[in-house]
This record gives C-alpha cells, structure tokens and sequence, in this order.
C-alpha cells in the first residue's frame, strides 16, 4: 500500500472514534436510552413556552356531550381557539335519522341553562341518525373556559326546543 491509504486507514479508527461510532461507544452514546437522552433532550431542546394566559390564549379542548333525560343523544364538540375567536366543531350520534337540531353556546351548567352567548349550526342528522357542524363563534376560548359555560342542541322541530344534548366546557385549569 502506498503512504496515503496507510495513512487514511490509521485515521480512520481516531474518526470513528470522535464520532461515537465504534462498537463499545456507539451503545453508551445512544441517545435513544437513558440519562444520555435525557441530557441531549434537554440541552438541545428547550421546553416549551408557557402559555401566555394573559393574552387569553387557551389549549384546544374536547367537551363531552351527554344525553339530556332519554334523547339516547351524545358525542363531542372539540374548541380550538382561533384569534380572538373559537371554533366549535360538533359530532353527535344518536339523533332520529333525518331530524334537524339547532345548538348554541350557553351561560349555566347542564342542570340550569342560561342565556345563549353564541348561536351554533343546525345539525341535520344523516339517516343513521349522525350528525356534524362546525362554527367559528365571535367569542374567545378563555372566555367561555370559565366553568359556567356548556354546549346545547336541542330537539329536533323545537324553537329551538328542549335540549337533548349538552356538554360543560370545564373552567381554566391554572
């Protein structure tokens, strides 16, 4: 072999080496296990920002939606804030197949409704009797992450009609 291939392969060890890469080092470096992982996860990414609450800004949530009484209704609304506004996305199961039902956003608890603060779409239940909308309502998340909020839809041909589906949007976990 000529003077440069025996010096290339001299290095070779000292490179791989350096690199981490020989059979004894390339198990202890793993970063995939243990006390090395967790020292690289934290040198190399920093955690997260706290979320700026004083801005109003909130994580996204689920709501689960209960049958009011025996309305055999439930399903879920899933609230992502958006701006300074909310989008509300509804699925509900267990509607009469064909049946209309309008929602809203209301002040009080599943037991005592209040006032509507912001209108939903009507969901038309398919003619297996699911069903799904979606709103961006004028009002932000943290607004109505407050523990006095709930999700409603209503019978169906009511005005808007008793409900038969609700869900409470839980209060700011601080």
């Amino acid at each position: 072999m000529n003077g440069t291939k025996l010096w290339l392969l001299a290095c070779l060890p000292l490179a791989l080496a350096a690199c981490g890469m020989n059979d004894t080092d390339a198990e202890e470096d793993d970063p995939t296990d243990g006390a090395a992982a967790d020292t690289m996860a934290a040198a190399t990414f920093p955690p997260p920002a706290p979320m700026d609450t004083a801005a109003g800004a909130a994580a996204p949530m689920t709501v689960q939606m209960s049958p009011v009484g025996s309305s055999g209704v439930s399903g879920q609304a899933n609230l992502m804030e958006n701006a300074s506004q909310t989008q509300v996305a509804v699925q509900l199961t267990g509607m009469q197949p064909n049946s209309r039902h309008a929602g809203h956003v209301h002040q009080g608890t599943c037991d005592a409704p209040g006032s509507v603060v912001a209108p939903l779409p009507e969901i038309t239940a398919n003619s297996t009797g699911d069903g799904t909308a979606t709103e961006q309502v004028a009002v932000p998340l943290a607004t109505v992450m407050n523990g006095q909020h709930i999700i409603v839809y209503h019978e169906a041909g009511g005005n808007p009609g008793a409900p038969v589906v609700c869900g409470a949007i839980p209060g700011h976990s601080m």
